[in-house]
């Protein structure tokens, strides 16, 4: 069937515009109908689920043209395609914004007989367009792969979603977008001997570049050109290395016509004119070679000023610094603006001053590198438009280059070094709310610095100091700083519970709560999604507001938006993470979420019930410890004596799995986790340990108490001294390097010592604890804010140290925290307040990931003990026999604490 004929079709219409930026345009005026998806417009359905498919790759200045030259065959013969939404869209393509392997992709067209491919290859000779790197070059903007037309969906235990193809067998295998590329190996090839067929993207096609340039390292490999460590040999008395970057052609194509070459070349004539400007990079030479433009740059040593400021702040506030570091880094600061000013003198704007293009060594001296965008003040088709979240309104608004926005990019790079924030993370507040949150985060800057970052990153270019008076101020006798603000929690609760209920975090209709993606695949557009469980989703958001609705801190509006997410999820509703069975991904937190939103009050009908199923996954956010420890909650609330024996199931699973020395080896069923030994709480041995520990409490079986008493032991060998007389552990056997919060380090294998004490009374258990919080120190910060991985989940646990142990010292950590954050937050749209959790830009309400965690934090620290850690029981009080204890008071310790360190998880990592 024509397309013509199909139920799209919408007829005919006037012709489009010229180089129209909108292809629907295009499309409805050759008659061809279209279904949007996304970023994409799809014609037809593939007659088939897998197979060859063709990419067809542009430029947005022949776009147009091309859609004319091959729609109307397309479509008179029935082929399914799809091409890019608009110009917008095919710039993100070719520019990698959507993932490499998707970077020339304009047209796809799943039909993949040789007999089309030559037409196309006719139809498009001597047409311009990024390669493909995934795909077999056929002709001069037309690339073959073989995979899915419709994918078979699957989910990995972790609820993951895989994208399969079928082999001829009947088997399942990875869509793998491998570059370059690479066939399957049971596939006919029907291009195997097709004339020049090639890689677009081959792993090192050569050692030599233009008989100059001999390759010593790919550091870095991108689809627009790769960034290569390289001797230059145009000196005969000795070679110099270079960092010689690639541009291939019709990489980053705008709307003018330029690409990445043409980038290249104006960076090179700057950096020759500017070569007496200390602190710029030298340019050793621009070349075209085989299509492909190479720049050749000096090697700057140094890190990025943002690896720099990390390891400066470690964790730590800008007022904590040693007086001598800060100033330090602000001398460095004013060699960057040395740079800017000479730039300026010269008439030309950096334009992308921005944390990696900023480079500080170890002596403190300071590279500005990437003079890509820099163009003279005032010209109007300068390139590109910047970094977001350094660049102004005015550059993003692609207003003709001027002066203040390099101070606008200085004044975000100096918010950076003293807060460590990606300045992302405060674009939405306003003056006064920025105020707050810079002098609190930073534990009191200094006033004169605190105004020049105001007046730096003002809206207003007018408003911002030139280079002279930024330098100026930035050196000037400090003032004092001004008085931190109070704390605020108490006053700050009701208006974050509102903030729960603000329209950017939730659908209109339905009235859902919105995640940000998972991640599904190449090509995933970041769109938001609507999940069910309690670590991102709705259930997580319902659980939160029972929790402050119990504070007293909820009201009408809430109890509404509880009862329509409660209503969603008791239906029969799709969601990717439906079926799941897990506390924090799954069903059992869905169950406990709508138990607790019926005993808070919040819905009136009893909530229906997922099966009772213990998995061969062990964790606590998939698998049997967090189902039983769900079950265990449940048991608690309404005394199902069902609850109680699913619970112990839970735990009679895992001391089946637990290996001797007390870990568990991770099951089958998740590519790169699976085999590996994981310390932590979300996945590893202190979960699965705390479960345990709960299971003796409520039965005073020794079974139960000698496996978290192993998984003790272990976590003990495991661990090594870290800074401030911590304990620090490793994420794996796999993996060596320590982490640092609630899912993996200590802050969740404090709670597991934490718990483990209080029933066992063992001291050994309570130093372990304190030690694994002592990490952080006094004053912690992180750009991080939640439960999980973040400032929120810290708190967490100090609070619960607190409680344990008594010690006043983990609720001034606490408080610490709370106020930090309380600093922080910013205006909703409905009027209450709101933090950007962990994305840099988009708040979302979810349990683990986002809001509603930091907001429960905040309640918890507020009310006391009116509210316990979350998603875990309270303690279990059934006593162990007392022949238990006295056998365990008998045996020696295994480790006394000024061992820990030596050991190390080599055996773990044999074993698995």
């Amino acid at each position: 069937m024509n397309f013509q004929d199909s139920p799209d079709f919408r007829g005919a219409h006037d012709i489009a515009p010229l180089h129209a930026s909108d292809y629907r345009d295009v499309l409805i005026s050759l008659g061809v109908g279209f279904v949007p998806r996304s970023i994409w417009l799809g014609v037809g359905a593939p007659k088939q689920t897998q197979g060859w498919k063709f990419h067809v790759s542009t430029v947005p200045t022949q776009a147009e043209g091309l859609i004319r030259d091959l729609v109307p065959m397309l479509a008179r013969e029935g082929i399914a395609f799809k091409i890019a939404r608009d110009t917008q869209a095919l710039e993100q393509l070719n520019e990698g914004a959507l993932g490499e392997t998707q970077v020339g992709k304009f047209m796809t067209i799943y039909d993949g007989s040789p007999d089309l491919a030559r037409r196309l290859c006719a139809l498009t000779a001597g047409r311009s367009g990024p390669a493909v790197p995934s795909d077999l070059q056929l002709g001069d903007v037309v690339f073959t792969r073989y995979g899915a037309y419709e994918p078979v969906l699957g989910r990995d235990a972790l609820g993951q979603i895989t994208r399969s193809i079928r082999r001829t067998d009947g088997t399942l295998q990875p869509d793998a977008y491998t570059m370059p590329f690479v066939p399957p190996d049971w596939a006919d090839n029907p291009f195997r001997d097709w004339p020049g067929a090639r890689s677009p993207m081959p792993l090192l096609p050569y050692d030599r570049v233009a008989e100059r340039f001999t390759l010593v390292e790919v550091i870095r490999r991108h689809a627009k050109g790769d960034i290569f460590l390289a001797l230059d040999l145009a000196s005969r008395e000795e070679a110099e290395v270079v960092v010689l970057k690639q541009g291939r052609a019709h990489g980053m194509a705008d709307a003018a016509g330029r690409d990445i070459r043409d980038r290249m070349r104006h960076q090179h004539r700057l950096l020759t004119a500017f070569s007496d400007i200390p602190g710029l990079p030298r340019s050793r030479g621009y070349v075209e070679w085989q299509g492909c433009g190479y720049l050749a740059l000096t090697h700057c040593d140094g890190r990025t000023i943002e690896s720099a400021v990390a390891a400066l702040l470690d964790g730590a506030p800008w007022a904590r610094l040693a007086p001598a570091k800060r100033r330090a880094m602000i001398a460095t600061l004013d060699s960057l603006a040395g740079i800017v000013e000479a730039l300026h003198a010269r008439g030309h704007v950096h334009r992308d001053i921005s944390a990696s293009n900023v480079l500080i060594d170890a002596e403190g001296g300071v590279s500005l590198v990437d003079l890509e965008l820099a163009d003279r003040i005032g010209t109007r088709d300068a390139f590109g438009k910047g970094t977001v979240g350094f660049m102004s309104p005015q550059q993003d608004a692609r207003l003709p280059p001027a002066t203040a926005d390099d101070i606008f990019a200085l004044g975000k790079v100096l918010l950076l070094t003293v807060t460590g924030l990606d300045p992302r993370r405060l674009a939405l507040h306003d003056r006064g709310e920025l105020r707050r949150a810079v002098r609190g985060w930073t534990g009191g800057i200094a006033d004169n610095l605190l105004a020049l970052i105001l007046d730096c990153t003002d809206p207003d270019p007018a408003r911002r100091p030139g280079i002279v008076e930024f330098r100026a101020r930035l050196t000037a006798r400090r003032r004092r700083a001004g008085p931190l603000a109070p704390p605020r929690i108490g006053r700050l609760l009701n208006d974050a519970a509102r903030g729960l209920l603000s329209p950017e975090m939730r659908l209109d209709m339905p009235p859902l709560w919105v995640s940000l993606s998972l991640g599904s695949g190449h090509g995933s557009t970041g769109q938001d999604e609507v999940y069910r469980s309690v670590n991102r989703g709705n259930a997580g958001v319902l659980y939160g507001l029972a929790r402050l609705a119990r504070a007293g801190l909820t009201g009408a509006e809430a109890e509404q938006a509880a009862q329509a997410g409660a209503a969603w999820l008791c239906s029969a509703a799709p969601a990717q993470d439906r079926d799941l069975p897990g506390l924090h991904f799954g069903e059992a937190g869905v169950d406990l979420a709508l138990a607790c939103a019926h005993r808070a009050g919040l819905t009136q009908a009893p909530p229906p019930r997922a099966a009772r199923v213990v998995p061969g996954w062990l964790d606590v956010t998939h698998g049997a410890a967090g189902i039983g420890l769900a079950a265990l909650q449940l048991w608690e609330m309404q005394g199902d004596p069902g609850d109680l024996a699913h619970a112990l199931a839970c735990a009679d699973r895992l001391v089946t799995e637990q290996t001797p020395d007390g870990c568990w080896v991770t099951p089958e069923g998740v590519a790169g986790l699976s085999g590996d030994v994981l310390t932590g709480f979300a996945h590893g041995a202190a979960g699965m340990g705390f479960l345990l520990v709960e299971a003796a409490a409520r039965t005073g079986r020794t079974d139960y108490a000698d496996a978290a008493w192993r998984t003790a032991d272990w976590l003990l060998r495991c661990a090594q001294r870290g800074p401030m007389g911590s304990l620090i552990w490793p994420y794996s056997a796999a993996h060596p390097t320590p982490w640092r919060w609630w899912c993996h380090g200590g802050p969740g294998i404090a709670l597991f010592f934490l718990r483990a004490y209080r029933q066992f009374g063992d001291p050994a258990h309570a130093e372990a604890a304190r030690s694994a919080l002592r990490l952080h120190g006094a004053f912690p910060r992180s750009s991080n804010l939640t439960l999980c991985h973040g400032l929120s989940g810290l708190g967490h646990a100090y609070l619960e140290a607190a409680e344990v142990l008594a010690e006043p010292v983990w609720r001034e950590r606490a408080a610490e925290i709370g106020a930090v954050l309380a600093d922080i937050a910013f205006a909703a749209e409905n009027g209450g307040v709101c933090w950007l959790a962990e994305h840099p830009r988009l708040p979302t309400a979810d349990f683990m990931v986002g809001n509603a965690g930091i907001v429960d934090f905040l309640a918890r620290l507020h009310m006391g003990k009116a509210l316990s850690h979350p998603l875990l029981p309270e303690a279990g009080m059934v006593a162990l026999p007392i022949a238990w204890h006295q056998g365990r008071a008998r045996q020696e310790t295994k480790l006394t604490f000024s061992a820990v360190g030596s050991a190390t998880m080599g055996a773990v990592q044999n074993r698995s």
